[in-house]
């Protein structure tokens, strides 16, 4: 980045005729990709939490609470639906967010075992291929932290 790069405007809200300093904002590439980099956190997070609250679960590692009798009653987490629904996508917003692949249903039943029962024909493919490989994820902290270390 050279200082060809870097634009200085001055705020409309700054009186005209006071030059202090802080009257200026500086527009800097890296602090564009920051903003477009918070954005996408932002979003992240909202996109997980409208499937938790439209899927009735409160948080990514808390068994969606069911009430009435049911004999095939069986207590699911958010990974576990995602993978039923075949959302590769969701799947690592839960990861990402500390939802583990090995979480178990009240039956004994992990994420792949859904995926692999609901899966007609190859519908399900990038979501099996997902739960099968030793994908290591990382947080969006970490994952952010270890880019600005380069």
């Amino acid at each position: 980045m050279g200082i060809a790069d870097i634009q200085v405007t001055r705020k409309p809200e700054a009186p005209s005729d006071d030059p202090l300093p802080d009257a200026l904002e500086v527009d800097c590439p890296s602090d564009r990709k920051r903003s477009k980099r918070q954005q996408k956190v932002q979003r992240a997070r909202e996109q997980l939490q409208q499937f938790l609250q439209i899927h009735g679960f409160s948080h990514v590692n808390e068994p969606r609470r069911t009430f009435g009798f049911s004999l095939r009653r069986e207590e699911l987490y958010p990974i576990h639906v995602a993978a039923k629904l075949g959302d590769d996508q969701m799947i690592r917003l839960l990861l990402s967010a500390g939802a583990s692949l090995e979480q178990q249903t009240s039956n004994g039943r992990i994420a792949l075992d859904f995926a692999a029962d609901a899966d007609r024909f190859g519908s399900h493919r990038d979501v099996l291929g997902l739960l099968r490989s030793e994908v290591k994820v990382l947080t969006v902290r970490n994952f952010i932290w270890s880019r600005e270390g380069m």
